[in-house]
């Protein structure tokens, strides 16, 4: 179900003209889309609305979101048998939408709709990057759809898309309910292009060598051990459960976990889950980061995420007692 680009000539002298670079991060996607083709490196999600929704309005919203971030016109272009990026502003931003209200079951259609589409195989080169729908399921039940490939956004990058996206239109809402102008608008987020030079002057500074040195230093006397690959797969297995009382407390701040976040208190059971289930009691855990160290970024989408090698020690003494809690340093604020 992938969406073909339409917009200016693909390869054309005209867009090659304004392509520039892959980031680092982006290019590693791109060997790893080629590696494994059929399986779709994207990134999805939808919100769910109960209520009136003004289809014209949100389709406004998301296309003027969409442009001010410039991820929905990204394209790629092939300059001398390499892969560049280039932002294609003739490229339309459709919002499209899909009534399912006649289907038996509506919900049902839109979940195996949604489910198709996310791990249909993508090609970069043709199809759309990024996409958005509207699966509607009932008189007053939407299901907003957003599709992005990895190597055009990242999952914070999305976040910072849909939450503009709900902003727009409630500011329109409000301003059409009062009769008055909406809010003024936000401090702009940086371009593509400018997110792509911020990345290439961070790797060619003492602050990246300075990074780099510093998370080689926590991995290398790491003991060497046998990992089991596991390949990539076009569907998630997903499993769900409700969450045990004890577990609840654990996991919103209480006394039994300190400071802790509930983020730390999850990787923590993970690191004791896999050392349980190694016998080793170092554990290396990846962990992405954002890569977004100053307010700009913190307002720009693109893909700008990396990981970063969380070395834990599990010490088999602390296993009963949250007295013993774990603590997780921060590195330093660079990119890597």
């Amino acid at each position: 179900m992938a969406t073909p680009v339409v917009g200016t000539a693909q390869n054309s002298d005209d867009a090659r003209a304004g392509a520039f670079p892959l980031t680092p991060a982006q290019y590693g996607i791109w060997l790893a889309q080629q590696l494994v083709p059929e399986v779709p490196f994207v990134i999805a999600q939808y919100v769910e609305f109960r209520g009136e929704l003004d289809l014209e309005l949100l389709k406004w919203a998301s296309t003027t979101a969409g442009r001010e971030f410039e991820t929905v016109l990204l394209r790629l272009v092939d300059v001398d048998g390499r892969p560049y990026q280039v932002v294609d502003r003739d490229l339309d931003v459709p919002t499209e939408v899909v009534d399912l209200r006649d289907e038996s079951d509506p919900r049902g259609v839109a979940e195996e709709w949604l489910r198709r589409d996310v791990e249909a195989p993508v090609d970069l080169m043709a199809d759309r990057l990024c996409r958005i729908v509207v699966l509607r399921t009932g008189d007053a039940s939407y299901l907003v759809y957003v599709k992005a490939h990895h190597i055009a956004l990242d999952g914070f990058g999305a976040m910072i898309i849909v939450r503009r996206g709900a902003e727009l239109y409630s500011r329109a809402l409000a301003s059409r309910s009062s009769g008055q102008d909406g809010a003024p608008p936000d401090k702009p987020p940086a371009d593509l292009r400018t997110l792509y030079e911020k990345d290439r002057q961070y790797r060619a500074s003492n602050r990246f060598v300075a990074d780099r040195e510093y998370w080689s230093e926590r991995i290398r006397d790491l003991p060497h051990v046998d990992t089991t690959e596991v390949p990539p797969a076009v569907r998630t297995i997903r499993a769900e459960t409700d969450l045990s009382d004890t577990a609840d407390v654990y996991l919103s701040g209480s006394p039994p976990t300190r400071d802790a976040s509930s983020a730390a208190v999850v990787l923590a059971a993970a690191a004791c889950f896999f050392s349980r289930r190694s016998g080793r009691y170092d554990v290396l855990v990846n962990i992405p980061v954002s890569a977004r160290t100053t307010a700009e970024l913190r307002r720009s989408a693109g893909m700008l995420v990396n990981v970063v090698p969380l070395r834990i020690r599990v010490d088999p003494s602390w296993a009963t007692s949250w007295e013993h809690h774990m603590s997780c340093r921060a590195g330093p604020s660079g990119t890597g």
